[in-house]
């Protein structure tokens, strides 16, 4: 896909159209996390099952990004980000329909293969619009509309789940949707598809999907019967997860084009950027989406009272990913990979170890907004550092990435439903959760060390050039 040139005007109401996009996505993201527990209350959900409304999402979006950054590159930008966004808005409305817990995970998977289509296509679409010189900085203010998503999303998901049906948070987002999809078709370029039909590797994908979900159904099999772990039904797909794996790193070194492009995964930057990409789902998204319910069960904060605490966490994130973009030339990736990482798991431990039941908004309030600081500063840096590596393969390399982050998601909120159901506390099956998902995300922080610091070259470079 070649560079489509876009008048600098047009290109920032791009800008706002695809963020627009990845705005409702976060936004219903951040809704239904702070509605878990009405869902599970109206549906009559087992704790296994609830997971999946979150897991079920990350699960088709990590089959869906890989594909997508072939499609993206193949088909055209515009065309599938279209496709995408369609499918994710009719999904939201078909789970606000659901009339069973079954129901609605199908309806999450959908919306989740809709996000993982146009994520890669967006991010395209951003880094296409803009040249090199704002192509950094672009990138990484793109990076900061999830955190303005999940400022509205914990109050508007508090609100309707304390003063109305929690269907309505899969159908307020609805007409900002179709807004943004008609000015999509109107103002996004078609733009210049590479000629040649990328092959779509649908066995590995096959293979892919069948290894996740084996391992998410054992996981769900051991939450629901926690005194039964010996039942054949929960290591059977274990055993399955396992040769299912096997089977995809064998069909991935005799297949050209595979689904996870081996010359990219076996270089030390991409092993650094795809594993800090898995413990970041880990942590955030693993952790994240059962941060109201902790809050319910240890504070008995309402859905309102949880929302204002997360409110502060998105506005900081924000705006420590503006800094964070702005600063990524000066600091370098590293700095601002280990500065984030180091608040997101000094608050997450604490928010976890703590007892404040003399104040507890406030303090939980301060926790929440340490960590959100820590997202904002290390979104930008990591998914421009991943994008320096091989600008090239912009998209693919956003959709592998991604691919990896869902997987931790994945991973941490099967973690939990088993642990949830295990202790005889939910509380204290939670804190479990968040410290083993700190220590991770502490213990992984050296592969900063593997990532090499691109874009501080670049301004060494121009200062070289500008000293003459």
């Amino acid at each position: 896909m070649q560079q489509t040139e876009v008048p600098l005007r047009r290109a920032y109401f791009i800008f706002v159209i695809v963020g627009v996009a990845l705005f409702i996505a976060a936004t219903d993201a951040t809704t239904v996390v702070v509605a878990l527990p009405k869902i599970a209350d109206d549906l009559d959900a087992q704790v296994g099952w609830i997971g999946w409304i979150v897991s079920g999402y990350q699960f088709s979006q990590t089959i869906a990004l890989p594909i997508a950054g072939k499609l993206s590159d193949t088909l055209g930008r515009k065309r599938l980000f279209l496709w995408s966004v369609g499918l994710f808005i009719f999904s939201a409305l078909g789970a606000a329909l659901a009339p069973n817990i079954y129901v609605l995970i199908v309806c999450r998977v959908f919306q989740g293969i809709g996000a993982g289509g146009f994520m890669p296509s967006a991010t395209g679409i951003v880094g296409d619009s803009f040249g090199l010189g704002k192509r950094a900085t672009m990138v990484g203010l793109f990076s900061s509309i999830l955190p303005l998503g999940g400022i509205a999303g914990p109050n508007i998901g508090g609100a309707i789940a304390d003063h109305a049906s929690w269907r309505w948070i899969f159908v307020v987002n609805a007409p900002l949707g179709l807004l943004a999809l008609v000015m999509a078709v109107w103002l996004i370029p078609k733009g210049k598809a590479s000629g040649v039909a990328r092959r779509i590797d649908v066995r590995g994908s096959a293979i892919l999907a069948a290894a996740a979900l084996s391992f998410m159904y054992g996981m769900t099999a051991w939450a629901n019967n926690p005194d039964n772990l010996a039942h054949p039904s929960v290591w059977l797909f274990f055993v399955l997860a396992i040769v299912f794996t096997v089977l995809l790193v064998r069909h991935g070194l005799r297949t050209a084009d595979p689904i996870m492009d081996p010359r990219l995964l076996r270089q030390k930057p991409f092993i650094a950027v795809n594993a800090f990409s898995f413990v970041q789902g880990c942590i955030l998204f693993g952790t994240f989406a059962f941060t109201p319910y902790f809050m319910k069960a240890a504070y008995d904060l309402s859905g309102t009272d949880v929302g204002i605490v997360l409110t502060p966490r998105f506005g900081v994130t924000a705006a420590c990913a503006i800094f964070a973009s702005l600063m990524l030339l000066r600091l370098g990736y590293r700095a601002l990979l280990v500065g984030g990482g180091l608040c997101i798991v000094v608050g997450n431990i604490a928010f976890a170890v703590g007892d404040y039941g003399f104040a507890p908004m406030v303090m939980l309030t301060v926790l929440m907004t340490i960590t959100g600081a820590g997202v904002g500063l290390i979104n930008p840096a990591l998914s421009n550092a991943a994008l320096d590596l091989e600008p090239s393969k912009l998209a693919a390399i956003t959709g592998q990435r991604g691919m990896f982050r869902a997987l931790g998601a994945a991973f941490a909120i099967s973690i939990a439903s088993v642990l949830l159901s295990t202790f005889s506390s939910e509380v204290d099956g939670l804190k479990v959760h968040f410290i083993v998902m700190s220590l991770l995300f502490l213990v992984s922080l050296p592969l900063v060390l593997w990532i090499p610091e691109v874009a501080k070259g670049q301004r060494k470079g121009k200062a070289a050039q500008a000293s003459p």
